[in-house]
């Protein structure tokens, strides 16, 4: 079972540090139980005063972790050249940032290809990923999300995310999984053996240690659906019982949980959510 300390909240804001504190004082938790998957507006160029606020507030309240998601306009698999040049350098100055802000890493959605198969695209996809490490920070990961399956996606599978690994073949190349997005593509999470070797492939292919952190979502949608819908902890297909199962996975042991769910109020991941979380793992 993963332990109570590697319960994680998500912290969604517009990149303002005094946002993340209202945000962090409302929460009334065990600041060392807390990730922050941060998603930052167009303007991420902050002053260095703020910045050195921010960094100070997370080393305050013993952050273990900070990711930054990338805006979801990006597409590496576009057939338009000047997307995939817009997207790349959206990922450079994340990761740029990221140093700044000392962030574990950036996760990504690789994008969709309405022209190309996967074959036809997937070189382009791996040489953009390429330039992207390139021009970027050392100590910071590129982190690849699993898709739902709609349309013309890539990464939904483990396949295609096999592929982009050993084809960058960069260390700082890492993954991230989706439970809902999983469960979309016909993956039952919910159902420990069925889940297991799922994960038990991951880490013959890529390795558990490449596996950055875990999106922890319910499912509105059925299973294999490939709709992207996440629901709260417990309200959705997956269910309580259900992520029990997930949390009980020995490859998943020490790995960080990130709550990206619509929260009870609408107003995104919430304090009852992780209470959700947190009483599973003691059952």
């Amino acid at each position: 079972m993963v332990e109570k300390s590697l319960v994680f909240y998500s912290l969604s804001t517009c990149g303002s540090c005094e946002v993340t504190k209202k945000m962090l004082d409302d929460l009334e938790v065990e600041y060392d139980s807390i990730v922050v998957d941060l998603l930052t507006a167009d303007e991420k160029e902050k002053a260095v005063q703020e910045i050195t606020k921010f960094n100070q507030l997370c080393k305050q309240n013993n952050l273990k972790g900070l990711f930054f998601h990338s805006i979801y306009l990006l597409n590496l698999a576009s057939e338009k050249p000047q997307l995939v040049h817009l997207s790349k350098q959206s990922l450079v100055d994340f990761l740029n940032f990221g140093e700044k802000i000392n962030s574990i890493g950036t996760v990504f959605h690789i994008g969709s290809s309405k022209q190309f198969s996967f074959n036809d695209i997937k070189q382009q996809v791996a040489q953009v990923m390429q330039k992207i490490l390139e021009q970027t920070p050392k100590n910071q990961w590129l982190i690849m999300e699993n898709a739902a399956g709609a349309g013309q996606i890539i990464g939904d599978t483990l396949e295609e995310l096999t592929y982009f690994y050993k084809q960058v073949n960069s260390d700082r190349l890492k993954i991230c999984i989706d439970t809902q997005h999983l469960f979309a593509t016909g993956i039952d999470v919910a159902n420990f053996n069925q889940f297991n070797q799922w994960l038990y492939q991951f880490n013959q292919k890529i390795g558990i240690d490449n596996l950055a952190c875990i999106h922890a979502n319910d499912s509105k949608s059925e299973l294999g659906s490939k709709k992207d819908r996440h629901e709260n902890i417990g309200q959705g297909q997956i269910g309580k019982a259900g992520f029990k199962n997930i949390l009980k996975q020995p490859l998943l042991q020490n790995k960080p949980f990130i709550l990206e769910v619509p929260g009870f109020d609408s107003a995104g991941p919430d304090k009852q959510n992780l209470q959700i979380l947190k009483r599973i793992i003691k059952g």
